[in-house]
């Protein structure tokens, strides 16, 4: 029974977002197969990857940055916990108390440098996340995770991916939650981005990709 309620209070964090992701992820898909059949597998299985690794970012639409080193390490912190809850974790893993998730904050040091790399410094502190607040207990060394479902403000769509030596720059829409419709067949349409912005992914020395820019596109 204990289970049942964690696995509910869990799926409810994070059950309007993962949907609204679906859906964006369907569409793009189904766009995709309509006019590059030939090479679906491999350019579809890479927007896929930075699709996800951008949901929690995207969604918390952090001021932009040129470099990681002067990002708002309060935004840093509110994507690293978005990146965990939005992979669906099992809540047997972690304690619960008065009705929040207790969130170890090892694991969200390890989901911080896991996005944007081992040199981000990390101050833990009460964090808002894109309408959420995550309450940090220092004496417990964890996050306090409220039960409450959540509509993204933004939702990513890959637009142009360019690598550049040991970069990956995309193109990035941001697509509004709320703008999503159906057509007369009751097919979801995706909305015209709201704004685009340029991510730029680092390779680390083990090949592994960081986010290191964001940058405001001007048109």
């Amino acid at each position: 029974m204990e289970q049942s309620k964690k696995r509910k209070a869990l799926n409810y964090i994070v059950g309007a977002l993962i949907l609204l992701f679906m859906l964006i992820g369907m569409v793009s898909t189904v766009r995709f197969v309509g006019s590059h059949v030939r090479h679906l597998s491999l350019r579809e299985q890479q927007r896929e990857q930075f699709r996800t690794m951008l949901r929690p970012v995207v969604m918390n639409d952090p001021a932009a940055f040129d470099d990681v080193s002067l990002a708002n390490p309060d935004e840093l912190l509110s994507i690293a916990i978005w990146n965990i809850l939005l992979q669906n974790p099992d809540p047997d893993r972690y304690d619960f108390a008065d009705g929040q998730m207790l969130l170890p904050q090892i694991e969200v040091e390890e989901s911080l440098q896991t996005l944007f790399g081992t040199d981000v410094a990390v101050k833990h502190t009460t964090v808002d996340g894109g309408g959420v607040t995550f309450s940090y207990a220092e004496k417990k060394r964890c996050y306090t995770i409220p039960i409450t479902g959540i509509t993204p403000i933004y939702a990513p769509r890959i637009d142009e991916m360019v690598v550049s030596g040991d970069r990956v720059v995309l193109t990035v829409g941001y697509l509004s939650g709320e703008d999503f419709t159906q057509n007369e067949k009751g097919e979801i349409v995706e909305p015209e981005p709201a704004k685009r912005m340029r991510i730029t992914l680092r390779r680390g020395t083990e090949n592994q990709l960081f986010i290191s820019a964001i940058q405001d596109i001007h048109s």
